[in-house]
């Protein structure tokens, strides 16, 4: 039967102490960033939208201005934060052992590495 996250958390406590479960937050905190740029993007090209089409508010865009600027400012902010994306997979990659790959799943919340763990043990 496989451990469940209570006991995976207990087990990586005891074996390398507490401030292990809170390993690689710092590059899971840079990716914040992307939902702020995305904002940031979606709000400036909406205005700038309004002055481009003469409209008197936002409101008056159409739904398809809408989800271009959604799609325009989802492309800027990924691009922005994809870098260190990839920096994050190929270090989980490195990962040789399932029960690694599970104590930065559980700290990072990324559950299709925990998948991934649990499938290789």
């Amino acid at each position: 039967m496989q451990p469940g996250l209570l006991e995976l958390v207990v087990a990586v406590a005891r074996e390398e102490g507490v401030l292990a479960l809170w390993a690689g937050v710092t590059s899971s905190l840079f990716l914040v960033a992307n939902p702020m740029i995305q904002f940031a993007v979606y709000e400036q090209s909406k205005a700038t939208a309004t002055v481009a089409f003469s409209v008197v508010n936002a409101g008056d865009l159409t739904g398809a201005t809408y989800f271009v600027l959604g799609g325009w400012a989802k492309l800027v902010a990924t691009m922005c934060t994809y870098p260190l994306q990839v920096v994050q997979c190929r270090q989980r990659a490195l990962a040789t052992a399932g029960e690694v790959c599970v104590r930065v799943c559980v700290c990072e919340r990324d559950c299709v590495c925990l998948m991934r763990a649990s499938v290789r043990t």
